[in-house]
């Protein structure tokens, strides 16, 4: 399929090829970049008559409820995965504010939630499965080919394609909040407050 793309930020690119992805024995002999879910805020990856690759995997959610670990494809959105999570009483954190995020971007780029003193995406990844044309399927962790996992981490998707993910969840206690209200006299005392 020949396909014009545009980027977030209105700028329209020339058309590019682009080969569907949705079978990991499927070959695919030559290409250029990796399109996720189109959200990119540039399109500087592809190129004049380039060929893209773009997952379109169906969302597979699997909870592991004594380990609480989900299992995810890589083309899933943070929305989707918040949803899905959030009736099932668990969240997660680290989750970006952009919901339409996948998590293999989120992977890629190490991205981070409201409270990044706590850790950012990657460290909430247990496992990774990925798919490059040089080497095939290969499954990550850090007792599974632990150097390449660490390169996938923050790796801007330069070593494959992520198919499928680990991550840790947390349970949710209560759907409600509750707010309190502090008063500071002074910047100071505010900020050794945020500090705690």
């Amino acid at each position: 399929m020949i396909n014009r793309t545009k980027s977030i930020d209105g700028i329209f690119n020339d058309y590019v090829n682009i080969k569907e992805f949705n079978n990991i024995n499927q070959k695919l002999s030559k290409y250029n970049a990796i399109l996720g879910k189109g959200n990119s805020i540039s399109s500087i990856p592809y190129i004049k008559n380039g060929y893209v690759i773009k997952p379109t995997f169906e969302n597979k959610f699997i909870i592991d409820s004594k380990k609480n670990i989900l299992t995810t494809n890589g083309n899933a959105t943070i929305l989707d995965i918040h949803n899905y999570l959030i009736k099932r009483k668990y969240y997660c954190h680290y989750f970006p504010s952009y919901p339409l995020v996948t998590v293999g971007a989120c992977i890629a780029n190490g991205t981070h939630g409201v409270m990044p003193k706590k850790g950012i995406f990657t460290d909430f990844v247990i496992e990774i499965k990925i798919f490059n044309p040089n080497f095939g399927v290969k499954t990550l962790s850090k007792l599974k080919n632990k150097d390449l996992f660490e390169l996938t981490k923050c790796g801007l998707g330069l070593t494959g394609i992520i198919l499928e993910a680990k991550i840790k969840i947390f349970k949710l206690k209560s759907t409600l909040i509750s707010i309190n209200n502090y008063n500071f006299n002074n910047l100071f005392d505010c900020y050794k407050f945020m500090k705690k």
